[in-house]
């Protein structure tokens, strides 16, 4: 079993793509949230996701974008140098894009070779700096309850845009992906402007139980 994971695509269907021509014998996809915002292509990158069934969650610029398209205008959830992207996200999609978004979970658990996942988009930096394993067990019986299947022993999450794994106890993980986007404020330092650059699109597989980080250089 071959899984490929995402986080942070933000729109970037160009990285995508990239990474896809990579990995694309992998038998599952999944994805730690905001699908959306920044990027030029919200459309394709949400059509990509659901044709393939992927399993996403629902990050904070995904609420964002549906809540501008919601209320037609800016959204105010979203900081101000970030609303012209996702006003522009939220005025490229359809009814059926925002409900694909709007009824995105806020974490979900799965099992990949009798090992158990939790995934959800944001962990407090706190949480993790704190590296033990009491932290880890208690954020997980609060936000991934033990189901039949047992309890979470691998937390992907994204949000922080900086691919990362450490192991808080023997068979615990922390595991960030990475983002598939690289965002960077432009040179005239506009404060209501952000650009995609070329560069690096960040992701992992996890192959059989095998966790691999990995990118993927990606030009617009």
């Amino acid at each position: 079993m071959k899984a490929l994971i995402l986080s942070d695509i933000h729109s970037n269907f160009r990285a995508i793509q990239n990474i896809w021509q990579i990995e694309r014998d992998s038998d599952r996809i999944y994805c730690a949230g905001d699908v959306v915002a920044y990027g030029p292509s919200p459309k394709e990158t949400i059509e990509w996701l659901m044709s393939r069934q992927a399993v996403c969650v629902q990050g904070n610029h995904d609420l964002s974008v549906v809540s501008s398209y919601r209320q037609r205008g800016r959204s105010e959830e979203a900081p101000l140098f970030d609303q012209s992207m996702i006003y522009h996200n939220a005025s490229s999609l359809s009814e059926a894009h925002i409900s694909f978004l709007e009824g995105l979970p806020a974490s979900v658990t799965f099992s990949l070779d009798d090992i158990q996942y939790g995934m959800t988009h944001a962990v407090d930096d706190t949480i993790l700096s704190a590296g033990s394993i009491q932290t880890y067990n208690l954020f997980v019986a609060q936000r991934f309850p033990s189901g039949s299947d047992g309890p979470v022993t691998r937390v992907l999450y994204g949000h922080s845009h900086r691919q990362a794994m450490s192991r808080p106890g023997e068979c615990a993980v922390w595991l960030n992906p990475g983002p598939a986007i690289a965002v960077v404020a432009d040179p005239l330092h506009q404060p209501n402007f952000l650009a995609l650059r070329d560069g690096r699109a960040y992701y992992c597989t996890i192959t059989d139980g095998t966790i691999e980080l990995k990118h993927v250089e990606y030009h617009q």
